[in-house]
């Protein structure tokens, strides 16, 4: 039988929520989708532009996206438009990494760097961002990196970035930057490696708040996308076209719509901040992007995993466990600030009243 892998707890626990639940869970945007955008969706629905595209992609997006990471040729060839960013991440996992293969990814990371290789037959090997380099071995064959992070909203520093572009040449393996939070940074944007073994996956959910038109990429060398090309055919034909303009159209919106939309959820991160710092004895790791906090909550309870569903049953309040991005997050909930601040306010004061 072929390996499986359970629902992940995010999926769980929304699963799990009884009615009248204030969801801090789920990484759902709640700023619009820029104006720019939604239009472009409607011209070009009303144009009847809804049929296939080229396998890879429309030329001219996968031009605008190899020319925003130029190192690997900065044109068309470079590229692969994708059904979001987890197709990517499906791609160059199943398409690079042979089984039994080593996959590094963080001590505590998104769920699918995990599950990804395990459905591949490879091996996910954790390990603490500062402390690749001795995680390495003859068998390690792809490193995973989130900049901002999810859950963490940690901006790995460029020197970081290049110092682990170096070690995946050095040693011949191929280092995974996924992206898909790029535009989401809240005091400075996130700096990206150059190197012939970075590959980079990114998508517009996160910053255009389309998370349900599905619309990812992978930039990478030539001869990956080359490579993977037929992978990606066989696996969904081609990325959704309205999807595809959309990204387009947001390639080209003037930059002061994402910092709007960037301040939006400073605001919000505040105003969790406060309401975290009321409840005694709760620590959290400050993020500098994304749109998620990472609280410990072991001085408080003995099971943050039993805590989040009981509240999830109660129709309470939706966080996330730690542990659902890793042995090392137990103790640790995850809270979303993608809500709105009214739904930031009421969760935490719930989740506060059942601390009490």
């Amino acid at each position: 039988m072929r390996t499986s892998v359970p629902l992940s707890l995010i999926r769980q626990i929304a699963l799990a929520a009884a009615p009248g639940a204030v969801s801090l869970a789920v990484g759902e945007p709640s700023h619009a989708v820029p104006e720019p955008v939604r239009r472009a969706i409607v011209d070009a629905v009303n144009r009847g532009e809804l049929g296939y595209t080229p396998n890879a992609g429309r030329t001219d997006l996968r031009r605008a996206l190899g020319a925003r990471r130029p190192e690997h040729g900065g044109d068309e060839h470079s590229s692969i438009v994708t059904v979001g960013s987890q197709e990517a991440l499906a791609l160059v996992v199943f398409g690079l990494v042979e089984a039994g293969g080593e996959v590094l990814i963080p001590d505590i990371g998104y769920p699918a760097y995990d599950t990804l290789p395990r459905l591949a037959g490879a091996v996910p090997v954790r390990t603490p961002l500062d402390a690749v380099e001795s995680a390495v071995t003859a068998r390690t064959r792809m490193l995973i990196v989130g900049s901002p992070g999810n859950p963490t909203g940690e901006v790995l520093s460029g020197e970081r970035f290049a110092a682990l572009a170096a070690l995946a040449e050095e040693r011949g393996f191929w280092l995974v930057s996924d992206e898909v939070y790029e535009e989401l940074w809240l005091d400075a944007p996130p700096q990206y490696p150059a190197g012939k073994r970075v590959l980079h996956v990114g998508g517009i959910s996160k910053s255009l708040a389309l998370t349900g038109l599905r619309l990812g990429w992978l930039v990478a060398p030539t001869e990956v996308i080359a490579q993977l090309q037929g992978l990606h055919q066989n696996l969904v034909t081609c990325a959704p076209s309205l999807a595809q303009v959309a990204a387009l159209a947001g390639f080209a919106m003037p930059a002061a719509e994402l910092e709007t939309v960037r301040d939006g959820y400073r605001r919000r991160w505040a105003t969790m901040r406060s309401a975290l710092a009321a409840i005694r004895d709760v620590r959290w790791r400050e993020p500098d992007g994304a749109f998620y906090c990472l609280a410990d909550f072991r001085a408080r309870t003995a099971d943050s995993t039993a805590l989040a569903f009981d509240l999830a049953r109660r129709g309470e309040v939706l966080m996330v466990p730690g542990e659902a991005f890793g042995p090392d997050g137990k103790g640790w909930l995850r809270l979303t600030f993608a809500s709105t601040e009214d739904a930031i306010r009421e969760g935490v004061a719930r989740l506060a009243a059942a601390l009490s």
